[in-house]
C-alpha cells in the first residue's frame, strides 16, 4: 500500500498534502507505470482528518502573506465568529493557526533585533 502525494505550489510556497492510499500490486515489466488494484476507501475519519490538515495548511499559508495589522484584524474577525457560534471547530483551528503565526513572527523579530544589537563596532574609546 502506498500514500498518493499531491504537491501545491502556494505562492511559491511548496504544500504537500495526503490525499488517497493505493493497493499497489506491482510493476509490470517493461513500464514505468504503477498499476493499482483500486482505491482503498477511506472511512470518515480519514476524510475529515485530511480535510482539516488542508485547511490549517491553505489558513496557515494566507496568515503568513498578511501584515500585522490584519492579522489582528483577522484575530477580532474569529473572536467574533466564534462568540456568535461557539463550538464550531473551524473557529478554533483558526485560533490555533492565528497563535502559531504570533509566535512564529515574535521569534523572527526576537533573532533580526538580537543580530543587529550583538553586533560589535570598530571603535575604540
Amino acid at each position: 500500500m502506498a500514500d498518493v502525494n499531491v504537491s501545491v505550489m502556494a505562492d511559491r510556497t511548496l504544500i504537500t498534502v495526503v490525499i488517497v492510499r493505493l493497493r499497489i500490486i506491482g510493476l509490470p515489466e517493461g513500464t514505468n507505470f504503477i498499476q493499482s488494484q483500486g482505491l482503498e476507501e477511506m472511512s470518515k475519519d480519514d476524510v475529515t482528518t485530511t480535510q482539516e490538515q488542508i485547511f490549517r495548511v491553505v489558513y496557515a499559508t494566507s496568515l503568513k502573506k498578511m501584515r500585522d495589522n490584519e492579522l489582528q484584524d483577522e484575530r477580532r474577525r474569529v473572536n467574533y465568529q466564534e462568540g456568535k457560534t461557539p463550538g464550531r471547530r473551524g473557529e478554533t483551528i483558526m485560533q490555533d493557526e492565528i497563535g502559531k503565526e504570533t509566535i512564529r513572527r515574535y521569534y523572527l523579530n526576537r533573532e533580526s533585533s538580537k543580530s543587529t544589537s550583538d553586533m560589535r563596532f570598530g571603535m575604540h574609546i
